[in-house]
């Protein structure tokens, strides 16, 4: 079985945020917010930065002391807690 076709269980933030995604009627709109938040999960799960650290090797940390990183985590942080406040998630 492809992952694609794999059973899995969600959380309620991912449900709703599955269920929120399907609502969004524009199809514009959809495939806007599709690719942000596609970009968001890639940064997330590949933290990394093409600079090269003191010993040579590619930062692989978002928490490192890498300034676009930084500067990264803190416009996203930024965006979302002074425009999008957090609602309470649906129960499971």
């Amino acid at each position: 079985m492809s992952d694609e076709r794999r059973p899995m269980s969600l959380s309620a933030a991912e449900r709703s945020l599955i269920f929120g995604l399907r609502e969004i009627s524009e199809p514009e709109h959809r495939e806007r917010v599709l690719t942000l938040v596609d970009g968001l999960v890639r940064i997330a799960r590949e933290p990394g930065c093409a600079e090269t650290q003191a010993d040579g090797v590619p930062c692989g940390s978002v928490h490192s002391q890498c300034e676009d990183c930084a500067r990264v985590s803190e416009k996203v942080q930024t965006l979302v807690a002074g425009s999008f406040p957090v609602r309470p998630t649906v129960p499971a």
